[in-house]
């Protein structure tokens, strides 16, 4: 797997752009917040770029975009500085993708005391698991 990620890829490249995961949990009373779904579709979008394989079109900030265009359009910019209407490339693929899973499966908490609380106040460590199905689709 190493080795076809170090290729270097010269083929065609697909003009693809990455929507923003849902959640489509069952229990709202879980852990999942909608950050970990907007982390994940940036790190999906991140591994797109790296691959060198895709023209990844950044969708996230679009509603900012059309509003200077909309702006430009309005006539309040000076001619020629405004951002033009119509030059938006569209994607040939878009990545969809719901988080359909999350659960806190637990963990293990250990507290500290003695000298170390003494000088440090409360030292504690642990670990947490959790599981997440993810449904994708492009």
């Amino acid at each position: 797997m190493a080795s076809v990620q170090d290729e270097h890829y010269n083929g065609p490249r697909a003009r693809i752009a990455v929507a923003r995961f849902e959640n489509k949990t069952a229990d709202s009373q879980n852990w999942y917040s909608p950050s970990i779904g907007d982390g994940m579709a940036d790190m999906l979008t991140t591994a797109l770029v790296n691959s060198g394989r895709y023209i990844v079109l950044e969708r996230d900030s679009l509603d900012s975009v059309l509003g200077e265009q909309d702006l430009g359009a309005s006539g309040r910019i000076r001619q020629g500085t405004a951002a033009a209407i119509g030059e938006i490339e569209g994607a040939e693929l878009l990545v969809v993708a719901a988080v359909t899973e999350f659960g806190d499966s637990g963990g293990t908490q250990a507290g500290g005391g003695g000298f170390g609380r003494r000088v440090f106040g409360a030292i504690s460590g642990g670990s947490r698991t959790a599981h997440m199905a993810i449904d994708l689709r492009v």
